[in-house]
């Protein structure tokens, strides 16, 4: 009689799946889902996970500029330099919240925080001892600068407006790759005289309190563009001055010719 085998016959068979040959991928989850809870991060049952990442040895963080001028270095077996083969790093400052790479030759040596809009009231002189090429430290309460910027010799940009700023050192005439130079609002009264060296294409000193220009200023022959409005100038005088850098050269000129005319001669 087959009747005891008809409630064997009607069960349904469970079905099976071919299971996969070879290692699964660590980010494919495995199909073959346990129902048991996982036991351990690195072993699981019945799934493939990618152990826990490792926190990156390059993440740092420098939100102010006396953090990156004051933080020393990292070693180089953990940071190598991609152009220097000896075994010291290269004073490069540290990045953001994600990870950053060593910089190329090709953009600034030395990637600085930006350090504008705070309240700043010195710039640390260590600073100078880096090898900047752009420096923004406008938007803060500065009052001075370090006595050694000249020592910046690879700088090209500077921007130091809207500060408090009543003189600048006379070592600024040691930045013999400054090219652009924005002084604008702060307190400045007298221009230095040794701005005349440098090889300035741009140069804005405007919403300050200089009441003349230096003669010795017409001898900046790469100035293209000159900004001094919202000044007391007297010399040249202020409607000179909106005429642009054509017509404060020539004034410059003529007030230097005069100077030497008016000088008498040397006694023998």
């Amino acid at each position: 009689s087959l009747s005891p085998l008809v409630p064997i016959l009607e069960t349904p068979l469970p079905l099976l799946l071919p299971i996969p040959k070879g290692p699964l991928s660590p980010s494919v989850p495995c199909p073959h889902t346990s129902p048991y809870p996982q036991t351990s991060p690195a072993t699981v049952l019945g799934r493939c996970q990618r152990p826990p990442a490792t926190s990156s040895p390059w993440r740092g963080s420098a939100s102010t500029i006396t953090a990156c001028a004051a933080s020393p270095p990292p070693s180089p077996t953990s940071r190598p330099s991609p152009t220097s083969t000896s075994g010291t790093a290269p004073p490069w400052g540290g990045g953001g919240g994600s990870g950053s790479n060593p910089p190329s030759s090709s953009f600034n040596p030395c990637p600085l925080p930006a350090c504008s809009r705070n309240q700043l009231t010195s710039l640390p002189a260590c600073l100078c001892l880096l090898p900047l090429r752009v420096l923004n430290a406008g938007n803060n309460r500065l009052a001075q600068l370090p006595e050694n910027i000249g020592a910046l010799g690879a700088l090209r940009q500077l921007d130091v407006s809207c500060n408090e700023l009543r003189a600048l050192p006379a070592s600024v005439g040691q930045l013999k790759s400054l090219r652009d130079l924005n002084l604008r609002r702060n307190q400045l009264t007298v221009l230095p005289r040794e701005l005349s060296e440098l090889p300035l294409v741009r140069l804005d000193f405007s919403c300050n309190r200089v009441v003349a220009i230096p003669r010795c200023y017409r001898r900046l022959r790469h100035l293209q563009i000159i900004l001094a409005d919202n000044n007391p100038l007297q010399s040249p005088p202020a409607q000179v001055c909106l005429k642009g850098k054509v017509h404060i050269f020539k004034y410059l000129h003529l007030k230097a010719e005069a100077a030497t005319a008016a000088r008498p001669p040397p006694t023998w």
